[in-house]
């Protein structure tokens, strides 16, 4: 259970568990005073083995927010990597799950859509050591972009720049991480609700001795446009 300090309108929540390819089962409940509780979500049923799952939904008047889990595989413990708590008034998702993706160059053993498949076990890498590639996914359609996230391959200095575009051919700068300082694996960013159909990733500087290379990059969303 986490307290959020305050009282929020929820738009949705993601669990990143230890395991990936492991069907994990829960239940996500919701309270105001930590007395009474609302199940926003039940997936008491869940068949997906994916480590990282998104649930959307609206909730006003959160303060408190609790995740139960309610079956499990044979020899497999409740255990959770992250677990997010989207804040808003829409429902908020991670638009870049499962979608259209293609990069500057892949290495064949570490393909483009292994980028966004929300197992943390797969990553894209690009096929040398240069900066200047990039991965670029395809939303489907036109949304608000709240925030990105990326979880590089190992903790070390990457620099990068994200950019968004309505039609996959005019494209502007949403972040500009050139100078980033952070060695940390990973790395959130906010996009200001700027609204684009393509977002694309491009490596603009990496640490001594390795590649661009990252497990999973997420575009959080919260409604078409």
């Amino acid at each position: 259970m986490v307290d959020l300090g305050d009282v929020y309108d929820i738009g949705g929540t993601e669990v990143t568990w230890e395991k990936s390819g492991v069907i994990y089962q829960y239940k996500i409940e919701v309270s105001t005073d930590k007395n009474n509780w609302t199940t926003v979500v039940d997936q008491t049923n869940n068949s997906s083995d994916l480590q990282i799952q998104n649930d959307s939904f609206t909730s006003p008047n959160v303060r408190y927010v609790r995740i139960t889990i309610t079956g499990l595989e044979k020899d497999v413990w409740a255990s959770i990597c992250d677990f997010k708590v989207f804040a808003g008034e829409a429902e908020v998702s991670n638009g870049a799950k499962g979608k259209a993706v293609t990069a500057s160059t892949q290495q064949s053993n570490n393909p483009a859509h292994y980028g966004n498949d929300s197992h943390l076990w797969t990553r894209w890498c690009a096929d040398n050591w240069n900066t200047g590639e990039w991965w670029q996914v395809d939303l489907g359609s036109t949304y608000r972009l709240l925030a990105s996230e990326v979880i590089w391959e190992k903790d070390t200095l990457s620099k990068y720049m994200i950019e968004g575009s309505i039609d996959g051919t005019e494209w502007f700068t949403l972040l500009d991480k050139s100078n980033n300082d952070s060695s940390k694996r990973v790395q959130y960013d906010m996009l200001n609700q700027t609204n684009a159909r393509y977002v694309r990733i491009t490596i603009t500087g990496l640490a001594y001795n390795c590649w661009a290379s990252f497990n999973e990059f997420k575009v959080y969303v919260d409604q078409v446009v």
